[in-house]
């Protein structure tokens, strides 16, 4: 699980715990902040060690996948709205889903965020469409707009 340790605004560390206690610090530019947001959620990270502070192992993080949310698989992607209607777009434009269900408006004001979105895929409206609904059950913010890097 994610946590973060400390009491102040500039000594707060991202923390990797299990039953036993911490296990490491984390560590890695954009992901840390992208962990950070993640706090009380299970994560999957890969890396490398990079030292210690405090007895406590530092590892880089080079990736991240979030781990079940209430049982439903969360998909990361940045929202995009159209017409007022919000949809999640992953990385390279790699999926795209319309949001539906009762959360799906609180999404619609947050254009440009990188965000996790848990919920249930629901088959397209018309025959034929490829359009893929999903119903949001949870969400959370990991990103700005600002804070993202695009490529070309």
């Amino acid at each position: 699980m994610i946590a973060i340790a400390g009491s102040g605004a500039f000594d707060r560390d991202v923390v990797l715990y299990d039953e036993g206690g911490p296990i490491c610090r984390l560590m890695g530019g954009s992901a840390e902040i992208e962990l950070r947001n993640l706090a009380g959620l299970g994560a999957r990270v890969t890396g490398r060690l990079a030292g210690r502070t405090n007895d406590i192992p530092e590892f880089l993080v080079d990736r991240w996948e979030l781990l079940p949310v209430d049982g439903r698989e969360p998909v990361v992607g940045v929202i995009e709205s159209r017409n007022g209607v919000p949809y999640l777009v992953g990385e390279l434009n790699a999926f795209e889903y319309r949001l539906g269900g009762p959360l799906a408006g609180a999404l619609e004001p947050l254009s440009g965020y990188k965000v996790w979105v848990a919920g249930e895929e629901r088959a397209a409206g018309e025959e034929g469409s490829r359009e893929r609904t999903l119903a949001v059950a949870s969400y959370g913010v990991l990103l700005p707009p600002r804070s993202l890097n695009r490529a070309p």
